[in-house]
Formats: C-alpha cells, sequence, structure tokens
C-alpha cells in the first residue's frame, strides 16, 4: 500500500481510503488517537478522507471569495485557490491534483481489493 494511506474506512459498505497529509508533504507524522477526525471527500475521482488532527470551524463561502492561485506556488497546482479569514488566508486544495496520477491508479487498485474484501465479509456474515 503506498505510505499515504493509513487504512480503509467501511463506510455503509464502501471501502474509503483514508489519507494522511503529513506524510504526503513529508510533516512530522502525528499520533492517531480515538477520536482523531477525518473529513471524506465527496464528488471527487477517488471517494477518500482526509485525516486531520483537529478542526476549528466549518465555513460555507461563496464562489466569489475564493481567489485563484497560480499553479507554480504548490507541489502539482495543488493548492488553487484561496480564501482570506480576517487576518489569515486558507489555502484551498484540489484533491484532483493532491496526488499523482500513478499513485491515484495504485490507490483505484488498492480500494477496488479493499471493497472485493469488504463484499467477502458481508457474504461470510449475511
Amino acid at each position: 500500500m503506498p505510505s499515504l494511506i493509513e487504512g480503509f474506512l467501511n463506510l455503509s459498505g464502501t471501502a474509503i481510503p483514508v489519507l494522511r497529509l503529513d506524510r504526503l508533504f513529508g510533516l512530522p507524522e502525528q499520533p492517531i488517537e480515538l477520536y482523531t477526525p477525518l473529513i471524506v471527500l465527496r464528488g471527487t475521482a477517488v471517494p477518500a478522507a482526509i485525516l486531520v488532527y483537529g478542526i476549528d470551524d466549518v465555513i460555507t463561502f461563496s464562489a466569489s471569495a475564493f481567489a485563484p492561485l497560480n499553479g507554480g506556488h504548490s507541489f502539482n497546482g495543488c493548492a488553487e485557490s484561496v480564501v482570506n479569514l480576517g487576518d489569515r488566508s486558507v489555502h484551498v486544495l484540489s484533491m484532483s491534483r493532491l496526488i499523482l496520477e500513478q499513485e491515484r491508479l495504485c490507490l483505484q487498485q488498492c480500494q477496488a481489493a479493499e471493497q472485493q474484501r469488504i463484499k467477502r465479509l458481508a457474504e461470510v456474515i449475511a
């Protein structure tokens, strides 16, 4: 399994890979605890959950609040826009650019294998 995958979440019978951005970005690894939050991404090519170490707030923005970023400011252009929150700026990441195509293919293969495992387990239980 690629190092950025922590494991899989069985979400209503669907295998959702749990990704570690600390490993992806080469940051110091944080310990996972019982209540470590996950952000489940919907509407992406590869459904995924991002392991996070805290959530300060959930905020809704209008489309006009997002200012585009020059693609050269982040790896593979993964930071696609910025939103200003008073005195700080928050970079918005693009899941489609966050991982490389080779990583995406590997992730899809791992997800398919895990999905088969969930299916077999459901058959045994039934």
